[in-house]
């Protein structure tokens, strides 16, 4: 998981801290006397993640562009979209055809509107995914040229054109 962002909820501002393998809090910036500032956590909107065992992982997790949701990727193959809201509950769920790697590389992108995604594969892996989150459909892409697939993002945040690199610095669209 990127290990930490910056989001408003309603008009307050806060970070988001993933603090653990499973576990991301949030803390509220409150301002106090004068121009001091301090971080203050808030439960409402703490995560942990649990898959009935010791190995539970957040391998990557992202907000939409207006902080409503957030959306994880845990234990290196399933897709989750929950409202902030109401961050215990799994809105939508996509088991991926085949793991990917976890790193601290942001291999996990949103479409501008929220509605795909895209998931490199990571270190030796030739394959990525593009997810319409909502429909819970995935389409797996497999590279000829790439060796690996990171940093993936969609072209201006649009749902047409997808970009991938690998470590030797090749692109592939």
């Amino acid at each position: 998981c990127q290990t930490h962002q910056w989001l408003v909820i309603g008009h307050d501002k806060y970070i988001s801290v993933q603090t653990d393998k499973s576990q991301i809090k949030m803390f509220k910036v409150v301002k106090e006397d004068g121009d001091k500032y301090q971080f203050v956590e808030d439960s409402k909107y703490e995560l942990t993640y649990s898959n009935g065992t010791d190995d539970a992982h957040i391998t990557f997790c992202d907000f939409d562009h207006d902080f409503k949701n957030i959306f994880l990727v845990v234990d290196f193959c399933v897709l989750e979209k929950r409202a902030v809201s109401d961050i215990g509950t799994v809105l939508h769920s996509v088991e991926l055809k085949e793991a990917v790697k976890g790193d601290k590389i942001r291999n996990f992108r949103l479409s501008a509107d929220g509605r795909h995604c895209v998931l490199g594969g990571g270190l030796s892996k030739n394959y990525f995914y593009v997810i319409d989150i909502e429909n819970e459909q995935q389409r797996k892409l497999t590279s000829n040229v790439l060796v690996d697939t990171w940093v993936p993002c969609f072209i201006n945040g649009e749902n047409e054109l997808v970009a991938v690199s690998d470590k030797q610095g090749q692109v592939e669209m």
